[in-house]
Order: structure tokens, then C-alpha cells, then sequence
């Protein structure tokens, strides 16, 4: 083979040796094992709202109410679509899934409900020939205090009737701690149904140690309508016209359930979102002559009457989770009804092969879930009932001071605060200026994450810890699959991998 070069000479290029073509040793693809290919649902139940989506997102397929409806006429046809559940209908009750600061309290038709979403929602249909989602695991939170009996109930329902591949019993404090990337922490939970406060060290919720209080979101609304008790709430759907003359849709047969169920989440939450404020921490005189210039914040009511409401007001209902007033008959009557202000539950830790202090009728297999309490502990929160109400930061700064001293600024240097009321304008300014005044000796750093009103993410947070766990490929043989269910039994599956 000849060519030309640039000088106009012809040359002849030399042939090179064909080289050997080798092939591969193996055509088999490598096998990838613990990988993050695996689909994941992740639920969060909460007592306001239930949370499903899948692993690896930063946000839940879906949002539905944790409560269903069903008709008088067939009481046993549950609905489980919102729309359908908001629709007045006469008869039409309205049932929650979840409370008691995030315990199920019907797991047939929590099943129910989570099938349809899944099904309906997400597309994830199970197998027709069995029932079973094949290859599916799920991650489902719970709350630290969730008892023995509703974690079994748990364990039987997913892995038996729902017939997932496999699943993993979430603390929701341990999956708010993996979704800030803080190992060691201290959880504070605002929620509807629970304000709760818990040390998370090395990734591991301190049961023994988290407290719960009962000022809650619940609680707020509820001093919302003992303010508008005076004016009787009239429903949307209820207005016929606004316009002189004001005229109304009367329907008869409206259940109180659903009459609650549908104020609670249309008008009274509008009413939290727009009215609640925090006081500021500035001097009285200060507030004084802030209060007199800031004018009164008003909403229009459903019927189109604006109501009104003073600085003063929206101050009082936030201060009663910072101060709570045992003077006022619904800050003592939610007191009574909630038994107790700091309640301390089961062991964080029991050994195995050294459990010596068993019962004589209890065997050494069986986990000791229940309750740690004492005379003294006992008396304490009676006392804290009849003279004063732990608030807030009170109940913050006593859970810091039951851990060991070691640990105590890590935790103070890393509190997470989260949950739908960490939202109320300043509440989060007052707690930390709070915690510095009565703890002066430490760094108080409070971390937050979605900052946004919009997307307010704090409030499936815990979701997000879950999505972050199940999108891990070395979380996935944390999994407990229903082999194991059956070959090792319940109780000694949640003492040996649940503790």
C-alpha cells in the first residue's frame, strides 16, 4: 500500500502484524448483590396525615387523612378516598386510624387503607395468583413508645396478610436523625397528636429517655374553636350566598364525626396557618409598643364574615406550649384526659445471655416492653399536674439533664426540631432563647431543614428518613423476610432484630 507525503515522494507503508483477537474469559455479567435496585415502599403513619412513597425519592407519592369514612346504610364498605371522605353526605361518619401519639388503633382497616393507596395511587398492584407483592420490602415507622402488642400486630400484617417480600420496623426519631445526617442528636416533635423529645445517640432512639408532653397541635385546635364558639361555624359547602341576602344550603342527617373531620381540616387549619404566632422575646416594653403599633390580623370566615383577631389572642394560644396556664379549664381538662405530662417507657437495652432479673413466670425470651415506673416518678407528674404544667422547653430541658453528662453537649449542640408546628412563626427563636437563658453552660444549635412554607417538608420528614434508609444498598439485609417470620416466631424476631 503506497501514499503520498507532502514533499511529492511516493512511499510505501509497511503492513503491520495482525495482532491475536482474545476473548473474554467469561460472558456472564457480574452479579451485583446488595445493590440499590430493589423498589422499597416506605410508610409513615401519622395521626393527622398517613405518608406512602417510594425508597430513593425526597418527597411521598402520596398524602392521604389517617381516617377513613363508611355510610350508614352499609357500614362496612370503608372509604378510603379523600375526596370522598370531605364529600357531606348524610349519614356519612368519619373513623381515625391513628392516635394516642401515633399508635394504630385498627390495623384491618389501616391495611385496607394502605392497599388502596398503594393500588390506586402508585400503580403497585399485588400478584394475582397469591396476593403477594413479589420482591416488594417495606419500611414502616413507628413511634418509640409503640407497644409490644401493635409491633406484633405490625410484623403479622405486613409480612402474613399484605404478603410483602420483606420488611423493617422503623423508629420515626431514628429516621428523623438519618434524614438530617446527625447520628447523634436530639429529636423534638412537634406533631398533631404528640410533642415529644428524644436523644438519639449512634443512630439508636434512647427509649428510656424520651419524654412526651400532651401540648400538641390537637390541643391549639381546640383553643381555636373554644374562640369561635361565640359564632357558629357554618361549613363551605353550607353557604348558599354570601351576598346581602346571606343565604345557606341547609343538610340534614350531617354526622358530628364529619362535621369535625371536615372544620379541622379546611377552616381551623386555615385559621393555625394564618393566625398562629409566636410571642417575641423582647422586653415588655418593647412588646408593649410593638403590640400597640401592629394592627389586628383578620380571615374571612366561610360564611364571609371577617373575624378578628388581636395581637394578644394569637399570643395566648401559642404560649400555652411554652407556659401552659393550668387556670383555664381546657389546659387542665386536656391535662386529666392525657393522664400524665412526662411519661418514661420500656428498656433501651436488655442482655441476652445475662438477663438474671426475669420474673418467675416471665421467660428470659421475652421482651420487657412495658412501662418504667415508680412511686417517685409517679408523684412527680401529680404534683406537675395539680401546681404547674411542664411546657416545652421545660420538657427539652429535662430530657437533657437525664442523660449522661458526657453525652449532654452533643445534644445540645445538635437539636432537631421537626413536625408540622415547628411551622408557627418564632417558635423556634423563643425555644432556643429559652434554652440558653436556663442552660448557659452549654451551646444551644438548633437545626431545622425545609425552611419552606410551601413544601414544608418537616411534616414527612420522617417519610424522608425512611426513603434515604431504603434507597441503601447495605440497609437491605437489615430486612426481616417471612421465612424468618416463621421460623423464629414473633416475640423472639422483635428481641433479637427490633430491640
Amino acid at each position: 500500500m503506497s501514499f503520498v507525503d507532502n514533499s511529492g515522494e511516493t512511499a510505501t507503508a509497511t503492513p503491520q502484524p495482525q495482532q491475536a483477537q482474545t476473548q473474554p474469559q467469561s460472558q456472564t455479567q457480574l452479579q451485583t448483590y446488595a445493590g440499590n435496585d430493589i423498589t422499597t415502599i416506605v410508610i409513615d403513619p401519622g395521626s393527622y396525615s398517613t405518608r406512602i412513597g417510594f425508597a430513593g425519592l425526597d418527597h411521598p407519592s402520596v398524602i392521604s387523612p389517617s381516617c377513613y369514612a363508611y355510610d350508614s346504610e352499609s357500614p362496612d364498605v370503608k372509604i378510603f378516598e379523600e375526596q370522598r371522605i370531605l364529600y357531606p353526605k348524610p349519614g356519612r361518619e368519619v373513623v381515625k386510624l391513628v392516635e394516642n401519639g401515633g399508635i394504630i388503633k385498627d390495623f384491618d382497616s389501616a391495611s385496607k387503607q394502605w392497599s388502596y393507596l398503594i393500588d390506586s395511587k402508585m400503580g403497585i398492584k399485588p400478584e394475582e395468583e397469591n396476593g403477594s407483592y413479589a420482591n416488594i420490602p417495606m419500611i414502616l415507622t413507628e413511634p418509640i413508645w409503640n407497644p409490644i402488642e401493635n409491633r406484633i400486630k405490625s410484623l403479622q400484617l405486613v409480612l402474613e396478610e399484605m404478603r410483602f417480600e420483606a420488611m423493617y420496623l422503623l423508629p420515626q426519631q431514628s429516621s428523623v436523625s438519618f434524614a438530617m445526617g446527625k447520628p447523634n442528636c436530639l429529636i423534638v416533635d412537634l406533631g398533631h397528636d404528640k410533642c415529644s423529645v428524644s436523644p438519639v445517640l449512634d443512630g439508636f432512639t434512647l427509649a428510656s429517655k424520651t419524654k412526651r408532653s400532651f401540648l400538641n397541635g390537637a390541643l391549639l385546635t381546640r383553643l381555636l374553636q373554644e374562640k369561635l364558639l361565640e359564632k357558629k361555624l357554618i361549613s363551605n359547602f353550607e353557604v348558599k350566598s354570601k351576598n346581602n341576602p346571606f343565604s345557606i344550603k341547609i343538610i340534614e342527617g350531617l354526622t358530628k364525626s364529619f362535621r369535625e373531620n371536615y372544620n379541622e381540616r379546611f377552616f381551623i387549619q386555615e385559621c393555625k396557618e394564618l393566625l398562629l404566632q409566636c410571642r417575641p422575646a423582647v422586653d415588655p416594653p418593647t412588646l408593649a409598643a410593638q403590640s400597640s403599633s401592629t394592627p389586628a390580623r383578620s380571615i374571612e370566615a366561610p360564611w364571609g364574615e371577617p373575624l378578628i383577631f388581636k395581637e394578644e389572642e394569637r399570643y395566648e394560644l401559642v404560649d400555652q406550649l411554652i407556659t401552659p396556664d393550668i387556670s383555664k379549664p381546657i389546659i387542665k381538662s386536656w391535662a386529666e384526659a392525657n393522664n400524665s405530662v412526662l411519661q418514661t417507657w420500656h428498656n433501651d437495652y436488655i442482655p441476652v445471655k445475662r438477663n438474671t432479673n426475669t420474673n418467675a413466670g416471665q421467660s428470659a425470651d421475652q421482651p420487657n416492653d412495658t412501662p418504667v415506673t415508680n412511686d417517685q416518678d409517679t408523684n412527680q407528674i401529680d404534683a406537675e399536674i395539680g401546681d404547674s404544667i411542664t411546657g416545652l422547653v421545660d420538657l427539652i430541658k429535662s430530657t437533657i439533664e437525664d442523660i449522661d453528662i458526657d453525652f449532654r453537649p452533643t445534644l445540645t449542640n445538635n437539636i432537631i426540631i421537626t413536625g408540622g408546628l415547628s411551622y408557627i412563626p418564632g417558635l423556634i427563636s423563643l425555644i432556643q432563647l429559652e434554652l440558653t437563658k436556663k442552660m448557659p453552660s452549654f451551646k444551644i444549635r438548633i437545626i431545622t431543614q425545609g425552611n419552606s412554607v410551601m413544601t414544608k417538608e418537616r411534616i414527612y420528614q420522617t417519610w424522608l428518613g425512611g426513603s434515604i434508609l431504603g434507597s441503601l444498598g447495605s440497609f437491605q439485609q437489615l430486612y426481616v423476610g417471612r421465612e424468618e417470620l416463621e421460623e423464629v416466631g414473633v416475640e423472639r424476631l422483635l428481641k433479637s432484630r427490633f430491640r
